[in-house]
């Protein structure tokens, strides 16, 4: 059982909208995990599920040895950065940090538990009760500064700390929102689209940044996106989510070479996969016809089980080849951005664009007749209506 463990939860809003279907998770300790899906397809009702912000109709949730399921979000021990920080504008950056310190003697409390972990008791004097002993005034906003200036330096935030939200950037405020969290010490952090109202070259450099902060720090981070080049580069792993139901679990490189469904292939690169349809030869069940050209598959893969169905041949634009034999196509246009080509062509027989990527000059221009291949050796041949994978060069061989 992982450190964070969802197990069959659902949700639903209304008596219609199934927000969540039986999904279940298991996050380890430590971990970068990254929840990658299209707007609406539940990535974010599951970690407000996890915090405690929305009540699950079915299923259980544990973080360690804890099932949290019923506690209400105070009790779960869990941080959450939001897309638009909610930041207090009336409170200073200092004061907006020490929020969660102060709320509810949150810090006296943990102080305490410290101090009797430690075989030792905490300054004692008038004021802070904790219903045992008083703990003074000056220990509590000793230790609020410490932690302040700590995750203040850690973030390179401490130059602003008595400037307000509307007096610092976009970009500092993302780093206010995500320290408030950070100085909790909590078990899990749910982040929650945290980069995408930053410009694209502060998005780059923070997620980066992020992280390193991570790593370094050992936490274990749930972080919701529908920026797949967010969850190729930041996650340890990623788990794709649509429709309420987690498709897809793995390393990021495993999960964009071996996606198991049309959905997840097509969601994951940049440019997007290629989409081509096909059909298996009448003649021989281990051929796919494509744009007029009888592709031969490797080995002996017997395809009449989808034999008279719509197949779709997935392409990844690296993995197009313009040789001397495939399907005639027509190139439409060939732009460059620095050392890397863009060649878009269209099968000539069913009029559908593919996209080719290379490094290498290829010598083409607009309006060449060309032909082009699959790499078989990276080709995915998925079923169009139900999106399922039919064969895989990558998991045959």
């Amino acid at each position: 059982m992982g450190f964070v463990s969802l197990q069959n939860i659902s949700k639903t809003f209304g008596n219609k909208f199934n927000a969540l279907d039986n999904v279940s998770l298991e996050v380890d300790k430590g971990e970068f995990f990254v929840l990658l899906g299209p707007s609406g397809s539940g990535k974010t009702t599951l970690i407000r599920c996890i915090a405690g912000l929305e009540t699950v109709d079915d299923g259980r949730i544990s973080i360690g040895d804890r099932v949290i399921t019923d506690f209400p979000a105070g009790e779960r021990n869990v941080a959450m950065v939001f897309q638009n920080y909610a930041l207090y504008p009336f409170l200073t950056v200092y004061d907006n940090l020490a929020f969660p310190l102060k709320a509810r003697g949150r810090l006296k409390r943990t102080l305490w538990a410290e101090s009797l972990a430690n075989g030792t008791s905490p300054t004692t004097g008038f004021g802070y009760s904790l219903g045992l002993n008083p703990i003074k005034r000056s220990e509590v906003k000793r230790h609020i500064r410490e932690r302040i200036d700590r995750v203040a330096e850690m973030l390179q935030i401490t130059d602003i700390l008595e400037r307000k939200p509307g007096q610092i950037s976009g970009g500092q405020r993302q780093r206010v929102a995500l320290g408030r969290a950070l100085i909790r010490e909590a078990n899990v952090y749910l982040m929650d689209e945290p980069l995408s109202n930053l410009d694209a070259k502060l998005r780059s450099s923070t997620r980066v940044e992020l992280k390193n902060l991570q790593k370094k720090l050992g936490i274990t981070v749930i972080y919701v996106t529908h920026d797949q080049i967010e969850a190729m580069t930041m996650g340890d792993r990623i788990g794709v989510i649509n429709k309420g139901h987690l498709i897809q679990i793995g390393k990021p490189l495993d999960v964009y070479n071996m996606p198991d469904n049309l959905f997840v292939a097509s969601f994951l690169g940049d440019p997007p996969i290629n989409q081509v349809d096909g059909k298996v030869s009448e003649k021989d069940k281990s051929k796919i016809t494509f744009g007029g050209f009888d592709l031969k598959l490797p080995g002996k893969p017997d395809l009449s089980g989808v034999s008279g169905k719509t197949l779709k041949l997935a392409i990844r634009p690296e993995d197009v080849e313009l040789g001397d034999h495939g399907a005639s196509a027509r190139v439409l246009f060939v732009r460059s951005i620095g050392r890397t080509h863009y060649i878009s062509v269209v099968l000539q027989e069913t009029e559908e664009m593919i996209t080719k990527v290379t490094t290498e000059e290829t010598g083409v221009t607009e309006g060449t007749d060309v032909l082009v291949m699959p790499n078989l050796s990276h080709l995915d041949v998925f079923e169009k209506d139900s999106e399922e994978l039919v064969w895989s060069a990558k998991r045959n061989h």
